[in-house]
């Protein structure tokens, strides 16, 4: 009976590790995902995959480089629009509303957008989130907040709701502002040295016209 059993666990073990390899690779594995919005409205993804490592490949659109026992992928997109676009990005709603100087953000999570959170978490124990935003967070689900980086963990038992409502100062918007307070100050201050000038000039005119008058009537006489 001993053997029997033994071999019993043999062939269910040899069994799970042929039809469900991605849950034996899971073990221990971990999976970070990075999104970092910058303040000229670009998005940088960085993905790290600690070991071991699952098929990484059947997600992400990017080579990954090893580094010190990680798999490390990072890609870029101007907007998210593109972002959304790519193969693999992270299922979020965004609502950007414009405003002169700054741009409100919601941003929620959406995870029947995509198969990427179903897929990671079948491949690894757990998923960590992370969102950094240049700008004022003013209400945030996070289950840890370092500074302007937001972070939620992700598993097959747990899928937190993803809530983010901040504010972001547009960079350019904000130094062409700058500059046409510099141009019509300059401008002003332009306007305001000749309109002093000219004051100057007339008092001083207007002082020399008597003696003018008088010295015509003496040369008449």
């Amino acid at each position: 009976m001993g053997k029997e059993y033994r071999w019993g666990i043999f062939l269910l073990f040899l069994w799970t590790l042929i039809f469900f390899p991605g849950q034996v690779e899971a073990r221990g594995s971990e999976v970070e995902v990075s999104l970092i919005l910058r303040d000229d409205k670009k998005i940088v993804e960085k993905v790290v995959i600690k070991e071991p490592w699952p098929e990484a490949g059947l997600w992400y659109d990017n080579q990954f480089t090893l580094s010190d026992g990680k798999l490390i992928g990072e890609r870029k997109a101007e907007n998210w629009e593109e972002y959304n676009a790519l193969m693999g990005s992270f299922p979020l709603e965004v609502q950007v509303k414009n405003r002169i100087l700054w741009d409100n953000y919601i941003i929620r999570s959406n995870y029947g957008k995509n198969k990427l959170v179903d897929d990671l978490t079948l491949h690894a124990d757990k998923v960590v989130f992370s969102l950094q935003i240049p700008g004022i967070i003013k209400e945030a689900s996070a289950s840890t907040k370092e500074g302007n980086r937001l972070v939620w963990v992700i598993s097959s038992d747990e899928r937190p709701d993803i809530y983010v409502r901040a504010v972001v100062i547009d960079g350019f918007r904000l130094a062409l502002f700058i500059l046409g307070i510099g141009i019509l100050l300059a401008f002003g201050y332009f306007i305001s040295a000749v309109l002093k000038v000219n004051k100057i000039i007339e008092e001083e005119y207007s002082l020399n016209m008597p003696e003018t008058a008088e010295n015509e009537e003496k040369n008449q006489e």
